[in-house]
């Protein structure tokens, strides 16, 4: 898992009991914040982050 998606699936961990709509804004946040860390944009660690989620899928 890559550091960046490891980030981002801790944040989802500790707010997964927040309804989708109230943590919509949050998730954006997050996403741009990691993405900066990283030097990318919020829509590719998203993306890394939904390609890794699906192989979890069992």
């Amino acid at each position: 898992m890559e550091p960046m998606v490891k980030e981002f699936e801790l944040f989802m961990q500790e707010n997964g009991h927040v309804s989708f709509e109230e943590l919509l804004p949050d998730i954006q946040t997050e996403l741009w914040r990691i993405a900066r860390k990283y030097k990318t944009t919020g829509d590719k660690v998203f993306h890394a982050y939904m390609d890794w989620k699906v192989t979890q899928v069992k």
